[in-house]
């Protein structure tokens, strides 16, 4: 059988980019604003968030583009900034390492 229906209601809905941002734990959060405060990054954790809320449905505007003219308004070189920036915290965010037993 080829196909189907989905017929169950997913956890979360869509795509934000925020939303994934604000569920990260506590421990890099925290990290994220020492860093900010230290002046090795540019953005506080709820700047971050705010940097990406304008791309929170690029996913979905770029899965289905074809259905629609979505992505001819893209800033892409804000996207360049915000994608950047996010590079650039991620490399600087301090390992956890866990042991799982």
């Amino acid at each position: 059988m080829y196909g189907g229906r989905v017929t169950e209601e997913p956890l979360t809905k869509g795509h934000d980019l925020s939303s994934l941002l604000l569920i990260i734990g506590s421990e890099v959060i925290d990290n994220i604003e020492t860093l900010h405060a230290d002046g090795a990054i540019q953005y506080s954790f709820s700047e971050l968030v705010e940097l990406v809320k304008p791309y929170d449905k690029l996913f979905v505007e770029a899965r289905y583009a074809y259905e629609n003219d979505a992505l001819s308004n893209l800033d892409i070189t804000g996207l360049f900034h915000c994608l950047t920036t996010l590079r650039f915290t991620i490399q600087k965010i301090t390992r956890i390492e866990r042991v799982l037993a």
